[in-house]
């Protein structure tokens, strides 16, 4: 996931500020598909999530 326009260090204070959190994803993957290391905001803390059309 990527946050437009914002430091990389300054994303989960700003997710942990916002009164909802939209996530758009390129694609959609099973549990466990994704590293740790790549995640840079935990999924309890999005209330929606959209997969991104073509």
């Amino acid at each position: 996931m990527e946050y437009t326009l914002t430091a990389q260090n300054y994303n989960p204070i700003m997710a942990l500020a916002a009164e909802t959190m939209i996530s758009e994803a390129d694609h959609i993957l099973p549990f466990g598909m994704i590293p740790p290391d790549a995640v840079r905001s935990p999924g309890v803390l999005e209330d929606h999530l959209l997969e991104r059309s073509n």
